[in-house]
């Protein structure tokens, strides 16, 4: 992952897709789908984006969460790692709620 985050095939690297200033939402599974690494992967995209100036407060974690049920923030906090969940704000995508 951190090779393919550096070298990435026929692309600039995340840290130079990004700046000071901007806004990033990075979308993630919910807690039945703990298959994918989360909190593995997400301390590599986090570190990317903060060396190319984006500031923890301007990056957003959506849940997508279908039509599951919330996530308990012990969920939140197990799928993206403790690490980032103390850093970023973790929500969850409410799909079908008006």
């Amino acid at each position: 992952m951190r090779r393919g985050l550096n070298n990435p095939v026929d692309a600039v690297p995340l840290s130079r897709l990004v700046k000071k200033g901007e806004k990033v939402c990075i979308v993630i599974g919910d807690i039945t789908r703990l298959l994918v690494s989360h909190h593995v992967l997400l301390p590599l995209i986090h570190g990317e984006l903060n060396r190319g100036g984006v500031e923890d407060s301007d990056i957003l974690i959506i849940s997508a969460t279908g039509d599951h049920s919330d996530l308990t923030p012990d969920e939140h906090r197990k799928l993206v790692g403790e690490d980032v969940y103390l850093r970023i704000k973790v929500i969850d995508h409410r799909a079908g709620v008006k």
